[in-house]
């Protein structure tokens, strides 16, 4: 099972089900603070789900409405956060406190500082890295020019 934190409509929940196709993913919980989320993801996702259940595909999307905040305990095997920019560090440091030790944890953000919700951006992927070297072990980082800006991604397991 998964856990995406600030999931939004949960695109990225549905992309792993069709891309991970080797180990079926038991279930999903899409959790993100907007209310409007859920209900767009419940319309926007309504037939996808449907064809999928008719096609065998039983992978279960929880949508969570639920600030990460006010998160008790993550017990998922992989924990994803693609919304890095938009959190407090400290918030994300608790979040990843609260996690099993060998957690697979995903983490994204970025070095665009135009958009004023982006309140954590990182200028490199080092920099980004370097933020987790006392949480996370094993770190695979990733780098994606856009021209405009950069996303970083980590990969690594919650000591």
């Amino acid at each position: 099972s998964i856990s995406i934190l600030g999931s939004w409509y949960g695109l990225l929940a549905h992309m792993l089900i069709e891309k991970l196709t080797l180990k079926k993913i038991g279930n999903i919980d899409c959790i993100d603070f907007d209310p409007q989320a859920k209900i767009v993801a419940k319309r926007l996702w309504k037939k996808v789900d449907a064809d999928n259940l008719k096609n065998g595909i039983l992978t279960y999307i929880k949508f969570i409405e639920k600030d990460i905040k006010e998160i008790d305990k993550l017990n998922d095997p992989i924990v994803i956060c693609t919304s890095c920019e938009h959190l407090e560090q400290e918030t994300i440091y608790s979040t990843i406190d609260k996690l099993e030790q060998h957690t697979l944890v995903v983490l994204q953000s970025n070095n665009y500082k135009e958009i004023g919700q982006h309140i954590n951006c990182v200028d490199t992927v080092e920099n980004f890295a370097n933020q987790y070297v006392s949480k996370l072990r094993n770190m695979k980082f990733y780098e994606k020019d856009f021209g405009k800006y950069k996303r970083f991604m980590i990969i690594g397991t919650k000591i």
